[in-house]
């Protein structure tokens, strides 16, 4: 299949460089193949929302600086399955093959947001939520098994005002929950690392020339 499909772009023209380039592709079709049943990912949904007031404040009999008012949402479900080989040490198996999640994704992620734009004012909350997640994937059972992280949640704050065109005051708060970082082998009772970032605060003026 590879080597048809080199054929078809060079258009089956015959030479030296072109069969090479044929059997290039062919080999580079095989490795992606091989990727591919290495690992699958994706049963993935993902779904968004963002309202505003704005179109809406007439009909409604409300006045019109409420037309800033809105709302942002995101959801992302995964199902992510990844195949480990096994483990050998020497001709002895240390660990069989298995399948794993894939490390770094969690099965649900989500933000909430509301916000307000009008009159060049921006205000803004985020709320973002994610599921325990791989952190590393153990060899052997001397480590106690395979890392992760537990779930955390974050909050953010952001306030912008336009005093005229190109002079901007802002202040940014993030991470006002201040929850841990947990990451734990195995389950959740066995802690190996626990940590806090501390909240971060930010302003001052912003000149755009």
């Amino acid at each position: 299949q590879g080597y048809m499909l080199g054929s078809l772009i060079t258009g089956f023209a015959s030479s030296w460089w072109i069969m090479l380039f044929n059997a290039l592709i062919g080999f580079a079709l095989v490795a992606a193949y091989c990727l591919l049943g290495a690992g699958w990912l994706i049963i993935k949904s993902e779904g968004a929302l963002q309202l505003q007031l704005e179109p809406y404040t007439q009909d409604l009999g409300l006045p019109a600086w409420t037309g800033g008012f809105g709302l942002s949402t995101n959801l992302v479900l995964n199902k992510t399955r990844v195949s480990k080989p096994a483990v050998f040490n020497g001709v002895t198996q240390v660990r069989p093959e298995r399948v794993t999640a894939l490390p770094g994704t969690s099965d649900v992620t989500y933000n909430i947001g509301v916000y307000y734009e009008k009159y060049g004012l921006s205000l803004r909350a985020q709320y973002q939520r994610r599921s325990d997640w791989l952190d590393f994937v153990a060899d052997t059972l001397v480590d106690g098994g395979d890392g992760y992280w537990r779930a955390d949640d974050e909050l953010d704050v952001s306030a912008r005002y336009e005093i005229r065109r190109g002079i901007e005051v802002y202040f940014d708060a993030a991470n006002l929950l201040n929850g841990p970082g947990v990451r734990y082998v195995g389950d959740r009772r066995y802690t190996i690392e626990y940590e806090q970032f501390g909240r971060r605060y930010v302003g001052g003026v912003r000149f755009t020339f």
